[in-house]
């Protein structure tokens, strides 16, 4: 599976828990519908009544309120709000605007989150607010800071509901105009239909498209212009940086700025759950993840191949191949834990599972890190002549797995690269020159003045061919043995190869013999060889 392929797989994986996405996000906004069904559990075990609207405790009431709002059902979300204390004055807005207009400050805020209040009936005592008090938040205006909360009343039912205080709901009006929205914003959000999309009202959805498309444009043309400043005309990696900057970079870029106009717009508690989700964002940051692997895998390669190392392309692939499923896998548990999800025993599962796979792939693995132990040394590469242990041949294929060579018999030994990585190699092809090593037996009865001409003769040959290395060649009378003198020839040959090397040394050995012969000296013969007298 290519880097394609695993976003394919990812963005699939999106997609069918998205469907589920925005019920997981009203059911983390009913924590209220949850704790209501608790309570009303124990309430008729009790045989007491239950505020039908969940309004039991701070935390209850403040996210039915939300939820109400998100329904866009502000005949119920009124029935939240407490009548403002007679000092306040008459305020003429109706009940159901006023709990419009509420949501919409406490959205453009960011107070939708009623996870800090209290699940108890009687609040909080311990937070330096009167008993029947319970803060929501505080809410900058240009007279100072205003406290939202909420305060335990005396239902038309004659239960102890919460409802937002008389005096938050009295100062509803001035923090409306204080946080509404510029002209233009309204003009859009007049002309636009009055829906919703996983929560958010489709107006912020025309506006943060439009600006994402604004964005992306200017870094569609700069990412184009960087790729020609960053690469080279013809070099091949052009086209692949410009794909790479343009597409999964500037998206990613262009969908946070989106985003943020998003939460600058205001967002519901349903609208923040998916936000918070971070559904596309997470998708397009493991695209450009995906991305970043496939075009550093590219690059390598290409440079490996300009130094002749072709054969250590071949691990890059695989490697970067798991490098790309542990991206996606990171991804998926990332989105998962921000939807809400408990991640916990998912990843002791995978910790269980990656031990057992690990025990049952030990000896593969083994074998994949010796091939990348021998990628990165290259104590050999193919076609070098080499010796392991005690096998002599040349390499024809360095794998995953094993390592095939072809021995001088041309038969063809596989090495498992765990094995090969932990022992010797002996790297003939690695040389930068061939040794000619000879030994010249001559006659006993040789005597001193032709053995120097000789020893003169044969040097004569050494140095008058120019593939031997004149810094190193000698020819020395080695010693005196019982039946000839031994005269010890060494040089190095410049040249790898081993066929070009026989050719030289054929050239020299033929040498000696013609200069032993000119100097009419005789090679010394076994004694068993020798004519009987």
């Amino acid at each position: 599976m290519n880097g394609p392929g695993l976003l394919a797989w990812f963005l699939a994986a999106l997609l069918i828990a998205s469907s589920t996405g925005p019920a997981r996000a009203q059911d983390a906004a009913q924590a209220t519908t949850q704790s209501e069904a608790l309570e009303a559990e124990s309430l008729e075990t009790a045989a007491e009544p239950v505020d039908a609207l969940g309004r039991g405790t701070p935390r209850s009431a403040f996210g039915g309120f939300l939820l109400a709002i998100d329904e866009r059902d502000f005949e119920r979300a009124a029935r939240f709000l407490e009548e403002p204390p007679f000092w306040y004055g008459r305020v003429e807005t109706s009940s159901e605007e006023l709990a419009k207009r509420l949501g919409f400050v406490l959205q453009r805020v960011g107070l939708v989150d009623p996870g800090g209040l209290s699940e108890a009936p009687e609040g909080v005592f311990a937070d330096g607010q009167p008993a029947d008090r319970e803060t929501v938040g505080s809410i900058t205006t240009d007279s100072g800071e205003v406290q939202i909360y909420l305060r335990r009343v005396e239902s038309s039912d004659g239960l102890q509901v919460w409802k937002f205080g008389g005096s938050t709901v009295a100062q509803i009006p001035e923090l409306y105009g204080r946080y509404s929205y510029p002209g233009w914003v309204e003009a859009i959000a007049q002309r636009v239909p009055s829906w919703t999309f996983l929560g958010i009202e489709a107006f912020k959805w025309v506006i943060a498209l439009s600006v994402v498309g604004v964005v992306y444009l200017p870094l569609f043309g700069l990412s184009l212009l960087l790729s020609i400043v960053l690469t080279k005309r013809g070099s091949g990696t052009r086209k692949r940086v410009r794909r790479f900057l343009a597409f999964p970079v500037s998206s990613l870029v262009a969908l946070a700025v989106g985003a943020s106009v998003l939460d600058h717009l205001g967002l519901g508690l349903t609208g923040r759950k998916v936000m918070e989700s971070y559904t596309l964002i997470t998708a397009l940051g493991v695209w450009a993840l995906l991305a970043t692997v496939g075009l550093w895998r590219d690059l390598a390669i290409k440079r490996l191949e300009q130094k002749g190392r072709v054969a250590a392309a071949i691990v890059l692939r695989p490697l970067a191949r798991a490098l790309q499923v542990v991206i996606v896998v990171v991804g998926v548990l990332f989105w998962l834990s921000n939807l809400g999800f408990d991640i916990s025993t998912l990843l002791a599962g995978l910790g269980v599972g990656g031990v057992a796979l690990a025990l049952a792939l030990q000896k593969p693995l083994e074998d994949i890190f010796g091939a990348v132990t021998l990628f990165s040394q290259q104590p050999l590469r193919v076609h070098d002549l080499c010796r392991v242990g005690g096998s002599l041949g040349t390499v024809e294929e360095i794998g995953l797995r094993t390592t095939r060579l072809r021995t001088l018999d041309k038969t063809v030994i596989s090495i498992p690269n765990a094995a090969l990585a932990s022992q010797p190699i002996e790297n003939i092809s690695a040389r930068g020159s061939i040794r000619y090593l000879q030994e010249v037996r001559l006659r006993v009865d040789t005597d001193r003045e032709k053995l120097e001409r000789v020893l003169g003769a044969v040097r004569g040959v050494l140095t008058s061919e120019e593939s031997v290395d004149g810094a190193t060649c000698r020819a020395r009378l080695k010693e005196l043995a019982e039946f000839a003198f031994v005269i010890e020839v060494h040089a190095y040959v410049r040249t790898t190869d081993f066929a070009v090397f026989l050719d030289h040394a054929e050239r020299l050995t033929l040498g000696i013999i013609d200069a032993v012969h000119a100097q009419g000296a005789s090679f010394a013969e076994p004694p068993e060889l020798r004519p009987s007298v």
